[in-house]
Formats: C-alpha cells, structure tokens, sequence
C-alpha cells in the first residue's frame, strides 16, 4: 500500500486525482518524499538501476534455487533459537 503526503492511501489501481497528483508534485517540491529519506536513513543508496533486470534468459536452475531458500530457512530457524523469549 502507498501512501499521499496527507498520509490517505493511494488507489491500489486506476488514475490518481488531479487533488492527489498535486500533492505528490508539492511535496517532492519541498522534498517531503519519505521513501527516499527512509532508505537513506537506513543507509540503502537504491538508484534507478536497483531494478535492472539482470536475467539474460538462461533457463532456471531450480535445484540452486531450493538450495538458496533451504539455506534461508536454516538461517532464519538458528536466529530465532538464539533470540531471548
């Protein structure tokens, strides 16, 4: 879910209204856009390029795949056992 400045949802669809749209415009004016100021809190420099596809079309290895999540998981399992309850 997204949000305006005023802090209403935005529509998960459709266009936005002209009220809305002048809103985004007058706070990305006055450099209100929290996004940007969340993740450069957070220390992430996302760029325009963060969502660069980078697939070339290689067929998918699922068994890499599995791995990968597997591994995730067991992570996430041996965090949770080290956290106090």
């Amino acid at each position: 879910m997204f949000y305006d400045p005023t802090g209403k949802p935005l529509p998960e669809a459709g266009r936005l209204s002209q009220h809305t749209l002048d809103e985004l415009a007058r706070a990305a004016a006055e450099r209100r856009v929290a996004v940007k100021e969340q993740n450069r809190a957070l220390g992430l420099g996302i760029s325009a390029e963060a969502s660069t596809c980078r697939w070339a079309g290689e067929r998918m290895d699922y068994a890499i795949a599995v791995d990968g999540l597997v591994r995730h998981r067991d992570r996430a399992r041996r965090q949770a056992e080290l956290r106090p309850c």
